[in-house]
């Protein structure tokens, strides 16, 4: 049970970009965060699946393809930036350093940064030559 609790920290760290210690303050609002970010993809997903059913009803070509892209979108800008704005607010993932350990810091966060950049890369390049429809340029 202790490395499910263990593996399931590491994944809310990774996925919420935090470095350090989770303190029980910032784990509440973690979850509080990710639970009002759930209601709001639970109301959006009942809504559109009631729009689509009646749009599909008029024009059933184009209605899955832009029922994904919407989907997609949605998710993408409205979820992400309200947890990147909520978690900005409540300070949740600003680190604490100290003057000596501060360049180690930078150093890490910018091999982390070169690290996700060369993974966004290589999964455009995946999609273009796997996907016709999707291009970078």
């Amino acid at each position: 049970m202790q490395k499910s609790n263990e593996l399931m920290l590491k994944i809310i760290k990774f996925f919420y970009g935090i470095d350090g210690n989770l303190d029980e303050y910032r784990l509440g609002q973690i979850r509080r965060i990710g639970n009002n970010a759930f209601i709001m993809l639970f109301i959006y997903t009942l809504a559109s699946n009631i729009v689509v059913s009646f749009i599909g009803l008029a024009s059933p070509q184009n209605t899955l393809t832009t029922f994904i892209f919407v989907n997609i979108l949605f998710s993408l800008v409205v979820i992400t930036g309200y947890i990147g704005v909520a978690m900005n607010k409540l300070k949740l993932n600003e680190m604490a350093t100290t003057e000596e350990k501060y360049p180690e810091k930078v150093s890490k966060l910018k091999k982390r940064a070169l690290r996700k950049s060369i993974q966004f890369l290589n999964c455009q390049i995946k999609c273009n030559t796997h996907n016709p429809f999707l291009s970078i340029g």
